[in-house]
């Protein structure tokens, strides 16, 4: 059948302007430039997502690709991700 479902999609996007948490997914954005300190800082930005009430929040895996232990540190927190 051609019926409407009741499912819900859910948009991924980079930034999804004013009234984003209306979709409850975020992410930390692009991490191409990541540095030791901007490592060091994401724990933080991602605990507090929640209080612009994002109920899902993920990591760019993609990560940094110039330092390895640097992306190896970007995956292990990107896996506590309830979104990868």
């Amino acid at each position: 059948g051609g019926g409407c479902s009741d499912l819900r999609g859910v948009t991924l996007s980079r930034w999804g302007g004013l009234g984003q948490h209306r979709y409850q997914h975020g992410f930390s954005g692009d991490v191409a430039g990541l540095t030791w300190a901007n490592l060091a800082y994401q724990a933080y930005f991602s605990a507090t997502a929640s209080n612009v009430n994002f109920g899902f929040w993920s990591h760019d895996l993609v990560g940094p690709g110039s330092d390895p232990e640097m992306y190896v540190r970007w995956l292990q927190l990107g896996s506590l991700s309830g979104i990868m």
